[in-house]
């Protein structure tokens, strides 16, 4: 793969973000009781953003770190949060 091959390609990704911050922007006024300011919907796409992202590494991370414990010898015992182990049965 040449240079200009990967030149190429990278060079569309910033219509491609344009693209979906617009499609966001769009879906977010729709919503909205009323119109937007431009100030005010950057704020709800940015908090929107922020929460997508933030759900994603979030989730990442409570989904693998019960496999790497075990992975690394972990017990039942060890990975189980502490209010599961200390419950009262019904």
């Amino acid at each position: 793969m040449g240079v200009l091959t990967v030149m190429r390609s990278h060079l569309g990704w910033p219509r491609r973000a344009a693209s979906l911050l617009r499609s966001l922007d769009q879906t977010i006024a729709r919503q909205a009781s009323r119109p937007l300011a431009r100030n005010e919907l950057l704020g709800l796409r940015y908090f929107w953003l922020d929460g997508l992202f933030s759900a994603i590494s979030e989730n990442f991370y409570a989904s693998f770190l019960t496999l790497f414990a075990l992975a690394y010898g972990a017990s039942n015992g060890q990975i189980a949060p502490p209010r599961a182990r200390y419950a009262k049965k019904a």
